[in-house]
């Protein structure tokens, strides 16, 4: 298994244990934010974060779209 893998692995299961929230976003979405918090060096806290701020928006009809 590569550093990778085990690193995003590492990640999602922490913010699994840390966010028993999470699913309630679809796998990919998580997915897609596990590899972001690799590639821009999130700590798990901020990764925790995110998903959480990503929960709360659904929750709130809220968008993620970014005014021009």
């Amino acid at each position: 298994m590569t550093a990778h893998v085990r690193r995003f692995q590492s990640l999602r299961f922490a913010a699994e244990q840390a966010s028993p929230s999470i699913s309630e976003l679809p796998p990919a979405e998580v997915d897609h934010l596990v590899g972001r918090a690799i590639r821009e060096g999130w700590p798990a806290s901020k990764l925790t974060e995110e998903i959480e701020r990503r929960i709360e928006r659904r929750e709130t009809g809220g968008t993620c779209r970014m005014v021009h």
